[in-house]
């Protein structure tokens, strides 16, 4: 999964202070030898921090696993707080365990989607379901939103240097559909108005770029653009981190 965030070292520092609780002491611990850089002990101490928590009933590792994430999701927090043996190990087999527990309730959907990540129908179907049990359910609509347009840009990410489109731009406009209705769906905002700007400029390429390719005219489609008005963003620069 690829993150952009805030520095390390804030993000980290937030969650001690958020996480203060003798009961998460060992997590904090963590936490605080990670912003050391001190990796190997850092895992040790999330080892038995995991196996500790693994013990609790499930209400205090749902609340422990809804308060991690929201303090993520407000923060924009970078993925090392959830390394990869704390998400397989305890976050998701605990919001599997709650949505069985629990199967009318958004809030597990919604975070096991945020977790497990990806673009594949079991992430999808499980936004679709947090939507559909909880009108006012914003966090799945815009992770929701975000996993198709950051699909479509994907496969038109090549087209301002001259190459072709990456996959398939008549499934993109599906994407796009459920995006904008999705869109429609949010309260008024800025990042509402953000994510609808989007979705106009990705619709604008890939049905500019099934034009191109039912004209089969000469050149490539970075020549042909312009003479139609649209102009192509070229974004696929700058720092990502890939856990």
């Amino acid at each position: 999964m690829w993150y952009q965030g805030m520095e390390k070292t804030e993000i980290h520092r937030l969650a001690v202070a958020e996480f203060a609780e003798p009961e998460y002491a060992l997590f904090n611990a963590y936490v605080r030898l990670r912003e050391q850089g001190l990796r190997g002990r850092a895992f040790a101490e999330l080892e038995v921090f995991i196996t500790q928590a693994l013990g609790w009933p499930l209400g205090q590792r749902a609340a422990f696993v809804d308060r991690l994430l929201m303090f993520l999701h407000v923060n924009h927090g970078y993925h090392d707080v959830t390394p990869t043996p704390l998400n397989v190990r305890l976050l998701l087999p605990t919001l599997t365990e709650w949505i069985g527990a629990e199967p009318l309730n958004p809030v597990p959907r919604r975070w096991r989607a945020v977790v497990a990540g990806g673009d594949n129908d079991e992430t999808l179907d499980d936004l679709r379901a947090a939507i559909a049990l909880d009108a006012a359910e914003t966090i799945a609509r815009h992770r929701l939103i975000d996993i198709h347009h950051e699909a479509v840009d994907f496969s038109i990410h090549e087209l301002p240097n001259g190459w072709g489109y990456c996959c398939d731009p008549e499934r993109d406009l599906v994407r796009l559909e459920e995006a904008e209705t999705v869109i429609g769906q949010l309260p008024p905002s800025k990042l509402r108005d953000s994510h609808a700007r989007e979705a106009a400029y990705l619709r604008s390429v890939v049905t500019a770029y099934i034009r191109f390719s039912s004209l089969k005219a000469e050149g490539t489609f970075r020549d042909w653009a312009p003479g139609q008005g649209l102009v192509l963003e070229r974004r696929w620069s700058g720092p990502y981190f890939y856990q």
